[in-house]
């Protein structure tokens, strides 16, 4: 529910968007539905929805809204009894009315003194007025498009049409009031309209990746980046998940180009750059898609430790130092840093020492409910379907004392001579700043060369993960 949802979760502190020359807002809002009544207007932050202030209805049903200085710019709701709202736009005009009545807020609604606003409520009211007979013809077509394939025809023409009409409508917006705030908007949702493939003349094949390589490098050509008030819709948030995720391969390299594009894009205006970086910060310190902390350590090196976020408090900063100089020695591809520890019979292990194609290395702890699991899954799946590839484990525990380590390997019966447990109850090494953990367990997948090629896997992944791997080497050797 909505209510719910405005809750500010990112601790960057966001300095106020730029104001204009205006001085001050009042802006009049009459729904005589919701007398004496309680509303709150609160505004778009990338894809989140805050509160910005708590106001009543008067006797009449009438909200007065006042300032002395002008209102960031973006879109705003007003949200009413029962958890409905409609939204405004804040824009130049910041001394304008707003009448409707409930329920249908937009059918209803009447604007004076706002061109942004009378395009917006424009546009909304000829979508509904073309959603309804869009939506039967969709209900129909989808029954008969089978049986009737040329009633279906006829149909997908009239849903095609309707499409084009909205289309249009607001292509005229665009058009005719370029510079407002809503055309802005809705040149921001603009998606490239990809032009004819080429044709090689050589070998006169098309370029497959052409739509593609368009597409990305077209996307963000509808988006004024000089307008920081687009960080208060929707869009940008959109864009900009889009573009990270769904155009750009989830490979780190990838990720740090596209990461450096957008940042070079918004670098002009101090917080749309602000909130982009932050975003990706935080995006990319979230351990969802293995390999992509070295998404992290680039954003930390390049941008916070080279004093491009100067809004950040010393212990924030220092936080970030330290995550990505903890991260840094364990990306994928770095040697595993050695460390050393005793099994049960007291006999002194170091991971160089282990000779085996792959080497997994699992950090748990006995009293970890999830280690408990985890470990005796991790056992089994290894014993069936890796032990006779030559892979061998080296399970280390974080306790502190001997005690539960033992009895639980006894109970589960973790011992095999390629299964190593071992204990560091000497303080020769610190596993857990030395590996960066920060949960139990954690896994890491080491080569021969205990080159790190995996890490934060589950016991169940571990299996398809290796066999997969050792069989792209081995087709890369061939």
């Amino acid at each position: 529910m909505i209510m719910k949802r405005m809750i500010l979760l990112l601790t960057v502190t966001f300095v106020s968007l730029p104001m204009f020359s205006q001085e001050g807002y009042h802006i009049t809002i009459k729904i005589p539905e919701f007398k004496d009544t309680t509303a709150i207007l609160a505004y778009h932050l990338g894809n989140s929805k805050y509160i910005k202030d708590t106001l009543r209805f008067d006797s009449k049903g009438v909200i007065d809204i006042k300032g002395d200085k002008p209102m960031d710019r973006g879109m705003y709701l007003l949200v009413v009894p029962g958890e409905k709202y409609f939204e405004l736009i804040i824009a130049d005009d910041q001394d304008f009315k707003l009448e409707t009545h409930a329920p249908d807020f937009v059918k209803n609604m009447k604007v004076s003194g706002t061109l942004d606003n009378d395009l917006f409520y424009q546009d909304m009211k000829n979508i509904m007025s073309k959603r309804e007979e869009y939506e039967k013809a969709s209900a129909r077509y989808q029954k008969i498009k089978e049986e009737k394939p040329d009633s279906a025809a006829i149909l997908k023409d009239k849903m095609e049409k309707l499409d084009s009409e909205v289309r249009s409508f607001r292509a005229k917006i665009k058009k005719e009031y370029p510079n407002t705030f809503y055309a802005k908007f809705l040149r921001a949702l603009d998606e490239p309209d990809i032009p004819e493939i080429p044709v090689d003349p050589e070998t006169g094949k098309a370029d497959s990746s052409y739509p593609y390589r368009y597409y990305k490098s077209h996307y963000f050509d509808g988006f004024d980046f000089s307008d920081p008030g687009l960080l208060r819709t929707p869009v940008f948030q959109q864009k900009l998940v889009t573009y990270m995720k769904d155009l750009t391969p989830q490979i780190p390299d990838s990720v740090i180009a596209s990461a450096d594009y957008i940042l070079k894009k918004v670098e002009g205006d101090s917080i749309l750059y602000q909130y982009t970086l932050a975003w990706m910060l935080n995006r990319y310190a979230k351990r969802e898609i293995m390999g992509m902390d070295k998404v992290y350590v680039y954003l930390a090196e390049q941008y916070y430790m080279k004093g491009k976020a100067p809004w950040i408090s010393k212990d924030q900063l220092k936080k970030i130092v330290q995550d990505a100089l903890a991260l840094k020695p364990l990306l994928i591809g770095n040697k595993a840093p050695d460390f050393v520890g005793r099994d049960p019979e007291g006999n002194l292990h170091s991971m160089y020492s282990i000779d085996a194609p792959y080497l997994i290395v699992a950090f748990w702890d006995a009293d970890c409910g999830h280690c408990r699991k985890e470990i005796p899954k991790l056992y089994k799946n290894w014993k069936e379907k890796l032990k006779d590839k030559g892979v061998k484990v080296l399970a280390v525990s974080l306790e502190l004392t001997d005690n539960h380590w033992l009895k639980f390997i006894e109970e589960k019966s973790l011992t095999d001579e390629d299964w190593i447990n071992i204990i560091d109850l000497d303080g020769l090494d610190d596993y857990r700043s030395k590996y960066d953990i920060k949960a139990t367990p954690t896994i890491y997948i080491l080569d021969k060369d205990k080159k790190i090629i995996g890490k934060w896997l589950g016991a169940d992944q571990i299996p398809d993960f290796i066999l997969n791997y050792d069989k792209r080497q081995k087709e890369e050797k061939e």
